[in-house]
């Protein structure tokens, strides 16, 4: 990939503008990878680069410290993944969505066509302009094809998923949750909270629509013994 970052203090990356085009990387992460940090993107864009997992964007969590993905503008535009989020791959952390765009990405034989978080919360705030659209997740040799616009799965975690504003429409998914797939099928113990709108008239509610599954969950698609919607 073009950025590798790897420290101890919760190190940063922050995008403004410019731009990150046509990276690739044999491994995560097609454009950046980070550990145990942060990445804040208010501008510019990632596109056209790809990955195993991360297409555009890769963040692990190795430590103590939780790691965190803000956006608040720019875009992630037409990566790919192997495997899992076509976009942006973050476990065990959380990501944040105010405005701008994660659009046209794409997983080969993985989950989360745009974005795929593993043990971690995802949060699009009130009255944000954040848009997912046009990714897609597919299905191949017994793998993947769950998410198209979004994917969230936990083992060994509790997980929140608060879509409260933005805009996620025409994703698409082979199987499961052609918008978004929340998946706690692997835990009897830990839970999923999934909040979808609020109720004060003044805020914009959220556009989930014109998403499609091959199999079910069209919008959103929550399976778990303790996920509550």
């Amino acid at each position: 990939g073009a950025i590798y970052i790897k420290g101890d203090n919760l190190p940063e990356f922050i995008m403004n503008g410019g731009q990150i085009q046509d990276c690739s990387s044999t491994e995560n992460g097609g454009s950046v990878y980070l550990e145990d940090g942060k990445i804040t993107l208010s501008g510019g864009s990632i596109s056209k680069c790809s990955g195993k997992n991360g297409g555009g964007v890769y963040i692990l969590k190795t430590s103590a410290i939780t790691p965190e993905y803000e956006m608040t503008g720019g875009k992630i535009n037409e990566c790919t993944a192997e495997y899992d989020g076509g976009a942006l791959y973050l476990e065990g952390g959380k990501v944040t969505l105010q405005s701008g765009s994660i659009t046209g990405n794409l997983t080969h034989s993985g989950n989360g066509g745009g974005i795929n978080i593993k043990a971690g919360n995802f949060h699009m705030v009130e009255n944000g302009t954040a848009v997912i659209s046009g990714n897609s997740a597919q299905f191949k040799n017994g793998t993947g094809g769950d998410g198209g616009g979004l994917y969230i799965s936990s083992s060994n975690s509790n997980v929140s998923v608060n879509i409260l504003s933005g805009t996620i429409t025409g994703n698409a998914a082979n199987r499961f949750g052609g918008g978004v797939a929340v998946d706690m099928s692997a835990s009897s113990t830990y839970k999923a909270d999934v909040i979808v709108g609020t109720a004060y008239e003044d805020n914009d509610n959220p556009d989930i629509s014109l998403n499609e599954a091959g199999m079910m969950g069209g919008g959103l698609y929550v399976i778990g013994k303790n996920a509550n919607v």
